[in-house]
């Protein structure tokens, strides 16, 4: 993947669900990680990708969206409801964004003791939107490494079987 080619992400959730707390420690993992390691994975986040946070309907969504190839939808396993409005969000990427496109869904603060989503509910939400499905704490950083390596690998496959042609034009532009 040459430095110039990119391909736009964007975070979606609930407010209170951390996406900002989440792309920091993403970028602070991708940072320290790249140093000296050039494999493809770590190419891809940081030279290829700038993640756009959008939190809400009144931002330039119609910009943001279609020029996005991965959409993570953020929610808070400590909050039914975020966990129960991932389905809206992802909606809400598929009215937006060009097609094909990759969804991942990750349950955000993992770490806390007293979930109030089980995993299986989380798991199942997932698969009926058609997510990869995958938990992080952006507080302890647990997860995070995870997250680069599967999105990375995803996105590499998704470039190989895509019927879509990719280019600096049509998909491969910073968001």
């Amino acid at each position: 993947m040459s430095p110039r080619s990119t391909v736009g992400v964007v975070v979606l959730g609930n407010k209170s669900t951390g996406k900002s707390h989440f792309i920091s420690q993403l970028q602070k993992n991708i940072n320290n990680n790249s140093k000296g390691n050039h494999n493809m994975r770590n190419e891809l986040f940081k030279e290829a990708i700038e993640i756009k946070e959008v939190e809400d309907e009144y931002t330039d969504v119609t910009k943001t969206f279609s020029i996005a190839k991965i959409m993570i939808i953020l929610f808070s396993v400590d909050s039914q409801e975020s966990l129960k409005d991932s389905p809206r969000w992802i909606g809400f990427g598929d009215h937006y964004m060009s097609t094909p496109y990759l969804k991942f869904l990750i349950g955000n603060k993992s770490d806390i003791k007293n979930r109030a989503v089980k995993q299986d509910d989380a798991k199942d939400v997932a698969a009926k939107c058609n997510a990869f499905y995958l938990e992080v704490s952006s507080l302890t950083s647990g997860g995070i490494q995870e997250v680069v390596d599967i999105i990375s690998l995803e996105y590499f496959t998704f470039l190989k079987t895509s019927t879509t042609v990719l280019n600096s034009r049509n998909a491969c532009v910073i968001v």
